[in-house]
């Protein structure tokens, strides 16, 4: 029931969002700019797409051959029928159903496969850490930003992204991203002298705050130690890195596709974008969200892109993920010979079972 009402509420949400966005759009123009888009670069944007797919299934083997071998091709299934459902079922549901077709193929307990899936979204963090630092290097914000009006902005926000604004939060990130990054792998490499680093700075502020970041800590470099090997964690680090850079050039290519001028960094900053706004409470199939991350992406990269040529773009981009990941998921679905909405209701029911042992657990 709480599912049902997530999606309804998403595809109210959904609705609203996709009126606000293109309520006055020329679909005369937009058309025209999709038909005109050079078919060779849309079709090197595609490739990275789908390399993308793989690299994934790469990144997720370095983490569950700790405990048992598994076969490539279950990995990227479960990777994609994952990734389908969080595009088309409410409340990331995708992320229980990626660790149950791995459990259901390879015999590995569900929980230790929820773990596993945990720790696959950990790592990614890395490859956008460092997509996010190599553009805010290079970030050059533009000499005035006035929002468009097709851009559902509050009135009056215009001031509070001045030049000097924008650049003080890129070089802000560009300090704080590296730092985030070595304390994952000081936790992984030294959890007893982060913790103890983390009891006596705390400690001064809070005994009771210590103690439980100090629980925090503990759990998070259990989850890390999955890893067999300081060489298997740089493994799936390195191919995270290459998700994200992927996916980066995907943008990128489809900008030369459409023929919209920015600099090399802009497939990076909009992958950034995107990324920040589909991670909110979203949409069945990101619709909507999708396309406001890549044209708020867009505005603030690009030398005053026109309206119908920035919805192009974000409904080619949303589209260019959408079709190969349900085509390649349907694929794996047929694979593995299950349903989507089985997968959904088995998943729903090991969650519901794992939390109830966890209450009866002693404490």
């Amino acid at each position: 029931m709480k599912r049902k009402i997530q999606f309804v509420v998403g595809a109210i949400l959904m609705v609203a969002l996709l009126w606000y966005l293109f309520r006055e759009t020329d679909w005369a123009e937009v058309w025209a700019h999709l038909s005109g888009a050079n078919k060779f670069w849309l079709a090197v944007s595609a490739a990275f797409v789908f390399s993308g797919f793989f690299l994934r299934a790469l990144r997720w083997h370095f983490i569950v051959r700790s405990t048992k071998k598994v076969n490539y091709w279950l990995l990227y299934d479960a990777t994609q029928i994952g990734f389908l459902a969080n595009f088309t079922l409410p409340a990331r549901a995708g992320e229980a159903i990626r660790a149950l077709v791995l459990s259901r193929g390879a015999g590995i307990p569900f929980t230790k496969c929820v773990a596993f899936v945990a720790l696959d979204r950990v790592t990614d963090l890395f490859g956008l850490m460092f997509v996010l630092t190599v553009t805010m290097l290079f970030f050059k914000p533009p000499e005035s930003l006035d929002f468009p009006s097709w851009l559902p902005v509050p009135s009056g926000s215009e001031s509070s992204f001045t030049p000097e604004a924008i650049q003080t939060a890129a070089l802000s990130v560009v300090a704080v991203g590296p730092l985030i990054a070595i304390a994952l792998l000081a936790i992984y490499l030294r959890p007893n002298w982060v913790l103890a680093l983390s009891d006596a700075i705390l400690g001064i502020v809070s005994k009771r705050f210590a103690e439980t970041v100090h629980g925090w800590i503990e759990h998070f470099a259990d989850g890390l130690h999955v890893f067999r090997s300081p060489v298997d964690m740089a493994s799936s680090i390195f191919f995270s890195i290459g998700v994200w850079v992927t996916g980066a050039l995907s943008i990128w290519a489809g900008l030369n596709a459409f023929s919209i001028e920015a600099p090399w960094y802009a497939g990076g900053f909009v992958l950034i974008s995107l990324s920040i706004v589909i991670a909110l409470p979203s949409t069945p199939g990101f619709v909507g969200p999708f396309h406001l991350g890549v044209m708020l992406g867009l505005v603030f990269v690009t030398s005053g892109i026109t309206e119908d040529s920035a919805k192009a773009m974000a409904i080619y981009a949303h589209l260019v993920n959408l079709i190969p990941l349900c085509l390649t998921g349907i694929h794996s679905l047929r694979r593995q010979h299950v349903g989507l909405l089985q997968l959904e209701e088995e998943a729903e029911h090991l969650e519901e079972e794992a939390e109830a042992e966890a209450e009866a657990a002693p404490k």
